[in-house]
């Protein structure tokens, strides 16, 4: 499921973005069979890394050697909200290529919580931006909801009162 900026590119306003957030839910072998497909001249890959990933349910990331292009593959947490993120994925389109990606909402709760746990000025402007796009298709219900559980629902809702129309 790609998420991050990639995935504002598609939900939101036009921004930098240096690398691709992915998230994945693979088994150990299918990991192994991943990771096994990238030569060490066309792409970095710590197998080290891959295998604290799989352990610490965190992410680990291959990097193109040409282009120095990275991916950031995140491994499925099992916390409620990111199982519900993962099940609400969806057809996307951005930079040009249809993929599966984060819902606008879950965008915007994921960046939400990011910001809270980093005082990022960078996740609140792409929400800002999410919010003024996507705001007459997003189920502000869900987005409440979840905010509220995250612990992020006063910054949502400051969000949502800068951004109104």
């Amino acid at each position: 499921m790609v998420s991050g900026g990639v995935a504002t590119l598609a939900h939101g306003e036009p921004r930098f973005t240096a690398d691709a957030d992915i998230v994945i839910a693979p088994s150990r072998e299918q990991l192994d069979r991943f990771v096994g497909l990238f030569r060490a001249s066309e792409a970095y890959v710590s197998r080290e890394a891959v295998s604290e990933a799989l352990r610490e349910r965190t992410v680990f990331n291959i990097i193109d050697s040409r282009s120095g292009w990275k991916a950031d593959l995140v491994l499925l947490k099992g916390d409620p909200f990111s199982r519900t993120e993962f099940e609400r994925r969806r057809p996307i389109e951005t930079l040009g290529v249809r993929v599966i990606g984060v819902s606008p909402e879950d965008l915007v709760l994921s960046k939400l919580s990011w910001e809270k746990n980093s005082s990022s000025e960078k996740q609140l402007r792409d929400v800002a931006g999410i919010l003024r796009i996507q705001r007459d298709v997003l189920d502000l219900e869900y987005l409440r909801r979840w905010a509220k559980e995250l612990g992020v629902g006063e910054t949502l809702e400051e969000l949502l009162a800068k951004t109104r129309p």
